[in-house]
């Protein structure tokens, strides 16, 4: 039996904890949620709907690259299926309410709502940056493009002298020349570009923003400028980049990303932050007093590890202050050996 991630699983309990015969009230609802929907897959009489995918997703947004793909939602499926069967037996045997499973239960419940206080207030954050930075950051354009690439000359093959810049953009310059005179885009990509993985679906590169990082590790910088302020069906002239020209077309207009399909990449940039600002209100000036002996000692040692915080002032942000390196002791010079004395 496949068993799922411990994130999911923790989901999973506090969705179940909450359908079951003695759950609290509201239960009937959440019950409601879980049977909404089309249904996607069944066995022996058990039956999951969109509803329990969707609320899942809710609980935990990690899911969604998993479902972005039919076989990652199978196995996901698949996986609730077996999940919700067990658990229904379990009901029926009474295991809820066995000590050892509802103290287990009542575990993750803990480490879940705990966890709900960080998520609120990552969620206000994350809307607070995008409010901020979504024109910079998340505004987008679709484009495709023609690769005249350089290179040099690859090593042990005879008479390969590679491509130069002025080659590159001599031909990047001809094939300008037939847009101009009204020979189709996906024509001129099919003879012209050099980049194989794009050729087959007409240069398309999908969106890219203006601090994209796959084009920033490319040094694309001069291309993303011409492409803002471009619009929607323009082709440029040819621009110089690192791995050789490009000619880009429009193929969407600039448009911002809509909160949703950017959050969870905001709330993971934000995560670590969150926690800190979070820990430094509740806990102020405070530190860590350990009273077993074990942990004292290691706590006492230069370079253990060291409470959280470190008498940060409560409510304020930043990281925390560095502390100092312990000292190194200079090495001690060694004395030069004796030269031995001649035998006799």
């Amino acid at each position: 039996m496949r068993v799922l991630p411990l994130g999911i699983l923790a989901s999973l309990i506090f969705i179940f904890s909450a359908c079951g015969q003695s759950g609290p009230a509201g239960s009937a609802d959440i019950d409601s949620k879980l049977k909404s929907g089309k249904e996607l897959a069944s066995r022996d009489g058990v039956t999951i709907h969109e509803g329990y995918v969707e609320l899942l997703q809710q609980i935990n947004p990690n899911i969604q690259n998993q479902l972005k793909t039919p076989a990652g939602k199978k196995r996901l499926v698949d996986n609730l299926l077996e999940q919700e069967i067990l658990y229904r037996e379990s009901v029926k045997r009474g295991i809820q309410n066995k000590p050892r499973y509802k103290e287990k239960a009542a575990l993750y419940e803990r480490v879940i709502i705990s966890q709900g206080l960080l998520e609120e207030e990552i969620e206000t954050q994350a809307k607070e940056y995008y409010g901020k930075n979504k024109e910079k950051e998340f505004s987008q354009v679709q484009i495709a493009h023609i690769l005249f690439r350089t290179r040099k000359a690859r090593p042990g093959v005879k008479g390969d002298k590679g491509v130069t810049e002025a080659q590159a953009k001599a031909k990047a310059q001809e094939a300008k020349k037939k847009l101009d005179s009204g020979v189709a885009w996906e024509e001129v990509v099919t003879e012209y570009t050099d980049d194989r993985l794009t050729k087959s679906r007409g240069g398309d590169l999908g969106k890219i923003s203006r601090e994209d990082r796959r084009a920033a590790r490319l040094q694309w910088k001069d291309l993303i400028t011409a492409a803002f302020e471009m619009k929607m069906g323009d082709i440029s002239d040819p621009i110089k980049a690192r791995d050789g020209f490009h000619i880009i077309k429009i193929t969407e207009a600039v448009s911002v990303a809509p909160f949703d399909e950017v959050s969870n990449r905001i709330k993971f940039k934000l995560r670590g932050q969150v926690k800190k600002e979070v820990l430094e209100e509740l806990t102020g000036d405070s530190k860590i007093v350990y009273e077993d002996e074990e942990l004292k000692g290691l706590a006492s040692k230069p370079g253990g590890p060291q409470p959280f915080l470190q008498g940060k002032p409560a409510g304020q942000r930043g990281p925390a202050p560095a502390q100092p390196a312990p000292k190194k002791e200079a090495p001690k010079k060694k004395e030069a050996a004796k030269p031995e004395g001649k035998k006799s």
